[in-house]
Parts: C-alpha cells; structure tokens; sequence
C-alpha cells in the first residue's frame, strides 16, 4: 500500500472511523450520518498522486426514477464546490465523489479531513432528496428545494 493510503489509513484511525482495505489502492468505511448509512471508500492514485473518496449511495435508484434523479443529481450539483454526484444510469448506481491531487509534501491532516468530510456530508445532506425522488416519487426540483431550504 502507498504513502497516500497509508496516510489516509492513519487519518481514520485517528479520526475513529472504522475501516477495511481493498486491495492496494482502496479502504472502504462505514458511514452513519443524520439521514443514514452508506459506504464511502478512499482511493489514492499514484500517477499522477491524488485521492479520490466516494459516498456510494445505500441503494440503487429505479429505473423508471433516473431521469428524475438526473436532473435532482444536476440542480445538487450547480452549488456544490468540491465535489459532484453521479449516477450510472445502466444500473442505477449514485455516489458522491471528491478528489484532490496530492500537494508537494503530501496531504496534511487537516487537508484529508476535508476532502473526506466534504463527500460525506454531501450524502449524509443530499440523501433525504435522492429517497424522495427514488422512492415517494417526488420531483427533482421540490426535492432539492427541501433540502437546502432546509440548510439555509
């Protein structure tokens, strides 16, 4: 395992945040926010060096939703600065990703808490709108709408 992961390894051991490796490249750690559970994993890249973190959504969306989450995942990701959604639209997968290159000295502390924290709390946030437009059939626009209403 590299530098990076091990570095991140270590941020969530400090942080208190349980974790398991995939592979070389990947940690995968539970989540529990305010309005639910997923699963967010780490990768670090090593050429060119940067960490990727992913929120994978704890379902997959319908078919006959992803349309609707579509344009939900567009209208979330006007405001968001660090990171994006995105969904396959083959089978439904969504996830939030955020990823940074590697500075020069390598990511601080501080810096990996950021690009951590900043993907999973866009789920733990957006959530509540991705359930409403894949389960109770709301619409896009009044699903994020309620949520950031709700922040604001």
């Amino acid at each position: 395992m590299g530098e990076l992961l091990e570095s991140v390894a270590r941020f969530f051991e400090d942080d208190g945040w349980a974790y398991s490796r995939l592979g070389n490249d990947m940690l995968r750690a539970p989540c529990t926010g305010e309005h639910g559970e997923w699963i967010c994993y780490a990768r670090a890249l090593e050429d060119p060096p940067a960490l990727i973190v992913y929120s994978s959504c704890p379902f997959a969306i319908p078919e006959d939703r992803r349309l609707e989450m579509a344009e939900l995942l567009c209208r979330a990701n006007w405001g968001l600065m660090l990171g994006a959604f995105e969904m396959d639209l083959a089978d439904g997968e969504l996830r939030y990703r955020t990823g940074q290159a590697m500075p020069e000295g390598g990511f601080a502390p501080a810096h990996l808490g950021k690009v951590i924290y900043e993907n999973v709390l866009a789920m733990d946030r957006y959530l509540p709108a991705i359930e409403a437009v894949a389960w109770l059939g709301s619409d896009a626009k009044s699903a994020v709408a309620a949520v950031e209403r709700e922040d604001g």
